[in-house]
């Protein structure tokens, strides 16, 4: 991501923040696969805490 034409950033951020992201979403995969809770219940909450994510960044 170039937010000039003189500027030149490293991709390195943002690989990091995937995979940190990817890691938080398996542990709420599995904190979820693994309780007794419907399938539209661990939807909404697996929703829930996305955007609950998403709004503190």
């Amino acid at each position: 991501m170039k937010l000039c034409p003189k500027c030149t950033a490293s991709p390195l951020p943002f690989v990091m923040i995937a995979v940190i992201t990817g890691f938080i979403g398996f542990l709420n995969w599995l904190n979820l696969g693994l309780s007794d809770w419907g399938t539209w219940a661990r939807v909404g909450t697996a929703r829930a805490i996305a955007l609950r994510s998403l709004d503190q960044s």
